[in-house]
């Protein structure tokens, strides 16, 4: 990819990712409004007329459509609120749950707790979001060492998930 190609990809990356952890768990038609900006974006950073098939488009740009987007950055905030490098708030909303002296099946590590209740029922809330998305990865993916290999481990993941 040439750099104006780039420099128009990270304009646009930085415009959809503002906020947009916020629409965690909004319903589908909502998403798609997103959803189909992204797609709009991505032909005209590729210059593909309106009806071209988005997937190997968003696959070359290294792009995870919408909902895993907003999956991706809310783990990548709960990496480094694990990490201790994240805003003291965040560190404080979550923790591990502890090894246990038995061996388990149910005693995963790196399983995670919410230390605060829920306000208000919801389930879009951070904590809650963070707890089950957390809850749902792989243990090489929990334990990576670095913040990049995270990210790498994490968007191999979510790729897998999504362009199957």
């Amino acid at each position: 990819m040439n750099t104006r190609k780039i420099q128009k990809a990270n304009t646009i990356t930085s415009k959809l990712d503002y906020c947009n952890s916020l629409l965690y768990g909004v319903p589908d038609y909502h998403m798609q409004k997103l959803q189909r900006v992204m797609n709009a974006s991505v032909r005209l950073i590729f210059c593909e007329p309106k009806h071209c098939d988005i997937t190997p488009l968003l696959q070359q740009l290294h792009w995870l459509p919408i909902r895993l987007w907003i999956e991706f950055k809310i783990l990548l905030i709960t990496f480094k609120a694990l990490q201790g490098s994240a805003r003291k708030y965040l560190i404080d909303l979550i923790s591990v749950l502890p090894p246990s002296r038995y061996d388990l099946r149910g005693n995963e590590k790196g399983i995670l707790l919410s230390t605060l209740k829920r306000y208000g029922g919801s389930d879009r809330s951070f904590i809650a979001a963070a707890r089950r998305l957390w809850n749902s990865l792989t243990i090489d993916i929990r334990y990576a060492c670095t913040t990049s290999d995270f990210k790498q481990k994490l968007k191999t993941f979510l790729s897998s998930k999504s362009f199957c």
